[in-house]
């Protein structure tokens, strides 16, 4: 973390300002994620605190749970979408959740090859590293970039695809550790079981330092289309539960 501290200092006194509402907010993280200047992150990583810290983390999933506006196309500029689809198709939820554990025991726990623990919806879940692995879990280097082979599986489908995720950890202006993550598809897959169609996913991850623990965020884009079509509020509900249960997983994985 000294090279990022290094780096804010050189930054100037005129921090950039990010938006304050969730679904602004979600966009412009995920936007500026590999901006060089790491004050237009931190910028939204202080935001981001402001609307963690005021949660109700005792509500059931519904309250804590809200539904974003969709991402545009300036949200993903740089990255590989999968071929013929439109951002707006996405069917998007987001959730809070509070975490017996800090942010640095979840960026290590990044750093495992084998994430099956903290997947209860998977029956494969392997990660391939593309940069940061040594130095990540440490803070001595702010990302981490890998390349996930995973198999969901629930009563609907079993599929197999592959998810692309990095990590970049920096602090609020006012020194909380922060870990922040951005997964997506590059391509669409079809369910080698039911007749699931994952057209696309992206998914915005942050962990902020409260206390002895930790509080989260994950908001999800996804378009998934089954025939005969589903609901898009029971798909909403279904991802929503199921964020729930991946958030308490990786707690459950972080006390082995």
């Amino acid at each position: 973390m000294r090279a990022l501290l290094v780096t804010l200092l050189l930054a100037g006194c005129n921090p950039p300002e990010a938006p304050t509402e969730l679904s602004d907010l979600a966009r412009y993280v995920i936007r500026e994620f590999d901006n060089d200047d790491p004050a237009f992150l931190q910028a939204g990583a202080t935001n981001l605190a402001t609307l963690l810290d005021a949660v109700d983390y005792e509500a059931d999933t519904v309250a804590r749970s809200t539904i974003p506006t969709g991402l545009q196309a300036e949200d993903v500029v740089g990255l590989t979408r999968p071929a013929d689809t439109e951002l707006e198709d996405t069917a998007d939820v987001s959730l809070y959740y509070r975490s017996r554990h800090p942010v640095a025991a979840h960026a290590d726990y990044t750093r495992q090859a084998d994430q099956l623990d903290a997947e209860p919806t998977a029956t494969a879940y392997m990660r391939e590293f593309l940069e940061g692995r040594d130095c990540f879990g440490n803070g001595d280097c702010e990302h981490l970039r890998t390349v996930n082979d995973l198999t969901r599986e629930n009563l609907l489908f079993s599929m197999q695809f592959e998810l692309w995720k990095d990590f970049r950890r920096l602090q609020t202006e006012d020194g909380r550790a922060v870990m922040v993550s951005r997964a997506w598809t590059q391509e669409g897959f079809l369910a080698h079981v039911g007749t699931a169609n994952l057209r696309q996913s992206w998914t915005l991850d942050v962990w902020l330092d409260e206390g002895e623990g930790s509080e989260r965020l994950r908001v999800n884009w996804a378009e998934t289309t089954f025939d005969p079509p589903i609901d898009e509020d029971i798909i909403r509900n279904t991802t929503r539960a199921a964020i729930q249960d991946a958030l308490e997983a990786g707690d459950d994985a972080l006390d082995l």
